[in-house]
């Protein structure tokens, strides 16, 4: 074996396996059922999407992104600095849109933990300043001293 001649308990081998469902038992590989009691919790996947397609934004892109749309729309916060990477870090604390997969992917490498961001992240950023502009900092702010009492 190649782990022995490692020497190693953390060596691994990455293996990709692609499962289609069939309704032809014929046509199966192997098959499998699906009982809801199952302590082996899974998840049908009907479409296969990739975060580099739905999560493209780095944070610094996130924040590119949303000036230019202030910018183009006139929108003005109550933040003098304007929208920089204070005023998204209290976006995220305030909604919590790292745990929000709609909104932010999270990418795992060993021990290095990275984000990507969607375009529905940037709408949604958007559409609540346009609700409220002028409190929009203040808010966040607000609503993340709450959270700590």
């Amino acid at each position: 074996m190649l782990s022995k001649e490692y020497r190693s308990e953390k060596f691994s081998i990455n293996i990709k396996q692609n499962l289609y469902i069939t309704r032809s038992q014929k046509d199966a590989d192997f098959t499998v059922s699906i009982h809801r009691d199952s302590e082996n919790k899974v998840d049908i996947v009907k479409e296969y999407k990739d975060p580099a397609d739905t999560h493209k934004y780095s944070f610094t892109n996130v924040i590119t992104a949303v000036e230019e749309r202030m910018r183009r729309k006139n929108i003005k916060i109550d933040y003098n600095k304007g929208f920089n990477s204070y005023v998204l870090g209290l976006f995220n604390d305030f909604y919590d849109a790292k745990n929000n997969t709609q909104y932010c992917y999270k990418h795992t490498i060993g021990k290095v933990v990275n984000y990507t961001y969607s375009q529905q992240l940037i709408e949604f950023i958007i559409n609540e300043m346009q609700k409220n502009s002028i409190s929009f900092v203040s808010s966040l702010k607000e609503g993340k001293r709450n959270k700590k009492r």
